[in-house]
């Protein structure tokens, strides 16, 4: 089975080179992110990890439409889930549960619940 990735565009990609990619893609638009792995659980060849991640979007912002942004300059924090299948030491699938509503409205992005939103300094 291969990698399926659909990341920050509307084509979808598989594969190693789409993985490389989305993680690129994410890294540049949020350099400083730093994940703090809640819980994991390992069974056969599941691997499920919940984890907590704070970033800040320093660089462009890569939409699905395609479409690139500025960086907002504004931090998020997010809970999810990670859930990949391990065979002989490669990864054979991944598959990765997130809010991007929830992210998306504390980059400023879209309206949301003052819940929701990331403490964003002195600004």
């Amino acid at each position: 089975p291969r990698s399926t990735l659909f990341p920050y565009t509307t084509l979808f990609r598989s594969g190693k080179a789409a993985a490389r990619e989305c993680w690129r893609l994410f890294m540049e638009s949020f350099p400083d992110d730093h994940l703090t792995v809640t819980s994991q659980v390992v069974e056969g060849p599941t691997m499920i990890g919940e984890w907590t991640a704070e970033a800040t979007n320093t660089g462009a912002l890569y939409l699905p439409s395609g479409d690139v942004l500025p960086p907002t300059g504004r931090r998020f924090i997010n809970k999810g889930i990670d859930i990949s299948v391990i065979n002989a030491g490669k990864i054979k699938s991944h598959r990765l549960y997130w809010d991007t509503a929830a992210v998306m409205a504390q980059l400023g992005l879209m309206p949301g619940r003052p819940e929701l939103t990331a403490p964003q300094g002195d600004a």
